[in-house]
Parts: C-alpha cells; structure tokens; sequence
C-alpha cells in the first residue's frame, strides 16, 4: 500500500540523512525513509525521532527495480538525495562508486521525472572541488581526488544535465565539513573526542589543513529550506558551510576544551597523506543570498552536543 504524499530521504540511515529526517519530522513533514536492507535505523532512534512521522523503505541505489519501487510506495512530491557510496574510508570499489554515485543518481533523475516529482534535491560534495587556496565558490574549477570524490563530481553534472533534458526541477547542494551528534566514529571530531576522554594516544599530523566545519543540524535546515521551494532555484548549486577557515589543530585545541583535558593529540605523528587536500573552505555568498540562511551553531556549542550525546547513548557507531 503506498503511503501518504510526502518527502522521500534516501540515505536516511546515514549522518546526514537522519538530521535532515529528523528536521522534517520535527515540523510536521511525513518523511518516506529510504535505506538499504541491511541499514540499522539507531541514530533515528538515538534522536527520538517520532516513528509515527516516516515510513521506511528498503532501496538499492545500484538496482532500478528497487528505485522504481521506492517511488511508487512513497509517491513522493519532493526528493532529498543523500545516499551515496564511498563516505566511510573502506568504501573502495570504483565500480560500486559508479553504479550508485552516477548511474544510480541519472536513474534516480529519470524516476523523478516519471513521477512528476515537484522538486530534488541532490546531495553533493566538497570533495567534487579538490583542495583550493582561496574560499570556493560553486564557479570554481572541480579538481576532486580519490574514487569518492571523483564520482560525486561525475554525479552531479550527469544529475544537472539529466535534470535539464527531462524537465526535473533540481538543486545541488554541497556540504563542506559537517560535525555533529552520532557521527562515525572514524571521523576527525569523534576521534579527537575519544582521544581526550578516553586519555589515549592519537597521533596526528601537524594539523596545518584548513577546513570549513559546520554543525550537522545548521546543514539540515537549510537542505529544509532549499526543498520547501521558497528559495528553489532549478538547475542551482549551493555551497553550504561556514565560510570560516579552521585548521586541523585549531579544531583539536576546541575538542580538547570541550573534555577539558589536553596532550593526547599527538600532532606530528603521522605524515601527510600524498593526496592531501590541505584547503577547502565554502565561499557561502550564493546560499546565503538565496536564502539568508547562516549557521547558527558556535564550534563550542555543537561540539559539547557531540560530546554529551555519545556519553548518554553509549551508542557505538
């Protein structure tokens, strides 16, 4: 039985995906939850994300029929695409980066375009921009490195193209650095959390990267904001960030404050990776500007949210 008219998320399981879930729920928005067989739901249980507002949906973004199936349960009237491969470290294979971070987003565009889709919004990157010394805007040159970013990049112009020659109304939206509450425990801010709390060893390069970081519910609502239609703009590419460089070590120096111990980040440990992107950092005037939005998150605040969250959960990632 297909369920009421609503917002379809794919990649709900995710990081980013349960915020946004999590935001549309919190005003009122049904939500058709789109994850993988296998995905565990904890963050949405984490965030007591009332399962009386979504509906899951099993979905395979290498597999058309799953996709089709997908639309014709949900009937979605608006598309928020977060599902990608290649986010967590081990994710490796080119030819499943392709099948879902390309293929998989043209068939996504296509089944949009059946449906009479109302408006998508595809999740892009960062890392489709490749490190940059200044702060990027959506003009610059895509340099992307490593099979991730690479094939995000790819997506998003067969998305945009795609989109243009079949009539679907749809935005690009591309996350910089993102921190916040259930993130993977693999990731910078985790780590860098863990370290100080647990008293253990991390070693660390010299921390000289600048980064853009901004906290996971800031991202989500303006994701909202673009989706809602006030603001859409078809065929539009947003960066969404802070807009403020912060260094590795600078972010180190915060976590650390926030436990209130110091010494266990071990910086000069490690080497540079040989593909280290040592800038990237969001010229934010397009969103800003179409929108007004800004995030409203202080580094200090979100990262004692992170911390707090995972002590009272005890939920591993």
């Amino acid at each position: 039985m297909a369920i009421d008219k609503s917002i379809l998320v794919t990649g709900a399981s995710g990081f980013l995906g349960s915020h946004v879930v999590r935001e549309l729920v919190n005003d009122g928005v049904r939500v058709a939850v789109a994850v993988r067989p296998s995905a565990k739901l904890w963050r949405l249980e984490a965030m007591s994300v009332s399962p009386a507002r979504w509906s899951r949906i099993d979905f395979d973004l290498a597999d058309d029929t799953s996709i089709n199936a997908a639309f014709a349960t949900a009937q979605p009237t608006t598309i928020i695409h977060c599902a990608a491969y290649g986010v967590g470290y081990g994710e490796q294979d080119l030819s499943l980066a392709v099948r879902n971070n390309v293929i998989g987003v043209a068939r996504m565009i296509e089944a949009a375009a059946d449906a009479k889709v109302a408006r998508f919004v595809h999740i892009g990157t960062c890392y489709e921009y490749g490190s940059h010394a200044d702060p990027i805007s959506e003009s610059a040159t895509l340099r992307p490195r490593g099979i991730y970013g690479t094939t995000k990049a790819s997506g998003s112009l067969v998305a945009l193209d795609r989109a243009a020659s079949l009539g679907v109304n749809l935005a690009v939206l591309r996350p910089f650095g993102m921190y916040g509450p259930f993130e993977e425990h693999t990731k910078v801010v985790p780590q860098m959390l863990n370290a100080s709390r647990t008293k253990t060893r991390l070693p660390m390069t010299l921390g000289a990267q600048v980064r853009d970081y901004t906290f996971v519910g800031d991202i989500a609502t303006v994701i909202y904001a673009v989706a809602k239609g006030d603001h859409f703009r078809p065929g539009g590419i947003f960066n969404v960030g802070s807009g403020a460089p912060i260094t590795l070590r600078q972010l180190g120096v915060a976590t650390e404050a926030t436990i209130g111990t110091s010494g266990y980040l071990d910086w000069g440990a490690r080497e540079y990776r040989k593909d280290e992107m040592m800038s990237l950092v969001a010229d934010t005037s397009a969103i800003h500007l179409a929108t007004g939005w800004s995030p409203t998150t202080s580094l200090q605040f979100g990262l004692r949210q992170v911390a707090d969250a995972r002590f009272e959960t005890h939920v591993s990632c």
